[in-house]
């Protein structure tokens, strides 16, 4: 049986959010047909797509078609039917830093609700709504990046071969670098040598850094492991050991990366899970 069409209780189907955005774009015309569709101005599509948060919610991802995807996602990692190649993975510490994020602890409060619902109680504890813009960091980093990358590496165990997981730490010279620190996609330039970009003003240390980063990433591509000859111990992921390698300042091989963080994050999604299929049994 294919998903084509299966809303969660936590996000609509691919094909009815798809139906619902050409509603609201047809508008009172209600004409929706694929040559009106085509005729519509630019700034109408994009003003039409930021009007509801369902229209970029990524919960509704990825979309399980039958054929390019053909089951959800996390079970077909579950049952180790992902490609068996090896994997080098993980996040930025602060991902969320360029996102336009809400302001003020009411805002955040309502965020963490509906982002972690499940376990609403205890979010306190791990991002305290004293810290709210700090907290709001963190929470959508965790949830959107570093959570998904640690379920990644743990499904890896389902197949022979290894996962290494790494935390990017370094802050680019960009503007504000202190406000942004390690943001969303700040490993890229340092990656392909492409040291100015989001307007970077580079020191020698972000070139040296950058020519380790390199090196790391095309050993890997040759052998499949990001260790070798004067590259420092990167060991393989695993759910007992927890492993994983800071990228930084301070370069070198760590575990637990916010453990706590993560078990409240995968008990919410587990029971989110378990809700969806009590109400698709329901049905």
């Amino acid at each position: 049986m294919w998903f084509r069409d299966k809303t969660t209780s936590y996000a609509s189907s691919g094909e009815a959010l798809g139906a619902s955005f050409v509603e609201a774009l047809a508008g009172i015309s209600g004409t929706t047909s694929l040559a009106a569709l085509r005729q519509l101005p630019q700034e109408h599509v994009l003003e039409v797509f930021q009007s509801q948060p369902e229209f970029s919610n990524y919960d509704s991802l990825a979309i399980v078609d039958g054929e390019v995807i053909p089951d959800e996602v996390a079970t077909i990692f579950a049952h180790g039917r992902q490609a068996d190649v090896p994997v080098m993975i993980g996040s930025n510490a602060n991902e969320a830093t360029t996102f336009s994020l809400g302001d003020g602890a009411t805002g955040f409060q309502a965020y963490a609700n509906a982002t972690l619902g499940e376990v609403a109680e205890e979010v306190q504890a791990h991002y305290p709504v004293e810290d709210a813009e700090e907290s709001w960091i963190d929470l959508f980093s965790d949830v959107y990046f570093a959570y998904p990358m640690r379920v990644w590496a743990r499904e890896m165990e389902n197949v022979k071969s290894d996962a290494y997981l790494y935390w990017f730490t370094w802050a680019p010279p960009v503007e504000n670098s202190e406000k942004y620190r390690a943001f969303h996609a700040a490993e890229i330039g340092y990656v392909f040598g492409n040291l100015d970009l989001f307007g970077a003003q580079p020191t020698q240390d972000d070139r040296d850094f950058s020519d380790f980063m390199a090196t790391v990433w095309t050993q890997f591509a040759k052998t499949g492991s990001p260790n070798g000859p004067g590259l420092p111990e990167w060991p393989a992921y695993s759910s007992d050991t927890e492993a994983y390698i800071e990228l930084g300042k301070n370069t070198g091989k760590n575990a637990e990366l916010r453990v706590g963080r993560m078990d409240l994050i995968r008990r919410a999604w587990d029971e989110r899970r378990r809700l969806s299929v009590v109400a698709g049994a329901s049905e």
